[in-house]
């Protein structure tokens, strides 16, 4: 069992990176479990990376949610350390490998969370220089944690790097870090705005399979819209192509900024499900139905009445007698017309009319007003109608990936950026890019090292074993880039190159302007080969240092 200060009892190694190892451990003091991260003994000596690792420890001090909570820092007799608060839910780069591509929805809640933590940095003049996939991890609830403040830098403070070092991983940098220009706040935000495209569309916005490639076209080329490549809403897609802006006034001046057109993209509502229709009737009132009975009753009564009156009107008429009229004699007359009789009975009964028959059809009509009365009740019946109920849903949180570092990944077979925080890796093309021309890298400045002539020669091979090959070819004499062009003499032969270790570099002679260096070389490749090179170097002086200006190197 392996203990820290007596304090951290060390479980188990759960990430490597450039110049650390983190492990999980536990902390006896105050019984919890924390991710310590240790210093590999063969850096404890170099200044700068003893200074780039106090410098994380300061950056992480900053009390956000989205940023991983140093706990402790110090030095013991184990080498430098730096607890901190173990997050057990992966990193952005397991979810992104796990899904492929992010929901929309979900990207941009987690971009929000990344843009807040971003901005809390900056307000305390921290810039984070370097955020990736690698350097963002999910708590168990997948809300973003920036890790790794290794090559931060305060803003208003004097860079630690060397003028003209390119620091972080070219994928993530904005085209004014790649040229050397003086950043600020907005490079952040460019690095959000490529991890952002990536999320959605699981490809990089410019696109480049080496080093050289990827910074050659992000300086030259516009972002794909991601919305050619996966359907988005246009406010998606219009934020993140602001946020990859190549000039850096037409981006988000603040991370606040772009963290706020982030919440605004919402998932749409659910639609509601219709329910069933209920049709209610309503029963017609029987009031209009006892007042046509009570009409009906009241017209048969009437008419029988008026039957009753005729009856015995016809009984009394043959009491009448009349008295017989006197002979008369008998004279031949004219017939007399009944037509004067026949008017009679017609006015009279015009004045009284037929009772029977008038009766009948009185009662036939009212019977007939009762019937269509009923049926005009039922027929126009309104229904009441019901509204369907909503019904709320809600969309399932992203599920984190499975437990991975908490600081840098350990190196994998697959092409993804190493977390190596001055590393520049070779990223595999992504699936739907066709690799466009290889262009020439950007000249680099030529800058002479100060120093003794084998200081220059070790200097450059710390510069190469971290793929910083810009400034490597800044240390080179116009001669040496003529003969050897440094697209394939340093891009392309140092690209499978993990490190190069000298064990030995002395000088064998030197005058005022020039001098050479024997060199014991220890070259070791991305496979794991081993080459062992031995020779030396030749220099040239330019001013107070030195050029490498010829090369004299064979396999030993």
């Amino acid at each position: 069992m392996r203990l820290v200060l007596g304090r951290y009892e060390l479980l188990e190694r759960i990430g490597r990176g450039g110049m650390a190892d983190v492990f999980r451990a536990h902390d006896r003091s105050l019984e919890r479990d924390v991710a310590l991260k240790m210093m590999r003994p063969e850096f404890a000596g170099d200044a700068e990376f003893v200074e780039r690792f106090h410098r994380e420890a300061e950056a992480g001090a900053i009390d956000h949610p989205n940023i991983v909570r140093v706990l402790d820092s110090g030095a013991s007799p184990d080498g430098q350390f730096i607890a901190m608060e173990l997050v057990n839910g992966g990193t952005l780069r397991d979810l992104m490998r796990a899904s492929g591509r992010v929901d929309q929805y979900a990207a941009a809640e987690i971009a929000a969370g990344i843009a807040d933590g971003l901005e809390a940095a900056h307000i305390r003049g921290v810039l984070h220089r370097d955020l990736k996939p690698e350097n963002v991890l999910l708590d168990t609830e997948s809300r973003p944690k920036i890790a790794d403040f290794g090559i931060a830098r305060l803003a208003a403070a004097t860079a630690i790097t060397k003028a003209g070092e390119l620091l972080g991983t070219p994928q993530y940098l904005a085209p004014e870090q790649m040229s050397g220009d003086v950043i600020d706040e907005r490079a952040d935000v460019y690095a959000l705005g490529v991890i952002l495209h990536e999320m959605l569309t699981g490809q990089q916005p410019t696109g480049g399979t080496t080093p050289s490639e990827i910074v050659a076209r992000r300086l030259r080329s516009d972002p794909r819209p991601p919305a050619r490549l996966v359907a988005l809403a246009p406010v998606m897609n219009a934020l993140v192509l602001r946020a990859l802006a190549r000039d850096p006034a037409r981006r988000f001046r603040r991370a606040a900024d772009l963290r706020d057109a982030l919440l605004q993209v919402r998932r749409p509502a659910a639609p509601v499900r219709a329910g069933p229709w209920v049709v209610r009737l309503r029963l017609p009132s029987v009031a209009p139905l006892v007042a046509a009975l009570a009409v009906l009753t009241a017209s048969i009564r009437d008419a029988a009445n008026r039957v009753d009156r005729v009856a015995a009107l016809r009984d009394a008429l043959p009491t009448i007698r009349l008295p017989a009229p006197p002979r008369m004699p008998v004279v031949a007359m004219p017939r007399p017309s009944l037509a004067p009789v026949a008017a009679g009975v017609a006015s009279w009964r015009a004045r009284h009319g037929a009772p029977q028959r008038r009766s009948a059809a009185a009662l036939m009509a009212l019977l007939a007003l009762v019937a269509a009365f009923i049926g005009g009740t039922l027929a126009f019946a309104r229904p009441t109608e019901l509204r369907p109920l909503a019904v709320a849903t809600s969309a399932p949180a992203p599920t984190a990936a499975m437990l991975a570092n908490t600081s840098s990944p350990a190196p994998s077979t697959s092409a993804e950026p190493t977390a190596e925080p001055i590393a520049v890796p070779i990223l595999a093309p992504a699936a739907a890019a066709t690799p466009a021309p290889t262009a020439a890298a950007t000249p680099a400045p030529v800058v002479a090292t100060e120093g003794d002539p084998a200081g220059t020669i070790l200097a450059f091979y710390e510069l190469i074993s971290g793929h910083d090959y810009a400034s490597a070819l800044g240390m080179w004499s116009d001669r040496m880039r003529a003969i050897y062009p440094p697209q394939t003499n340093i891009w392309g032969r140092f690209d499978r190159t993990r490190s190069i270790v000298a064990r030995s570099a002395s000088v064998t002679s030197a005058n005022p302007g020039s001098a050479a260096v024997a060199v014991d070389l220890i070259e070791t490749l991305s496979d794991g080969t081993i080459r062992h090179w031995v020779g030396s170097w030749y220099l040239v002086r330019s001013g107070p240092g030195w050029l490498l200006d010829q090369p004299g190197l064979r396999p030993a």
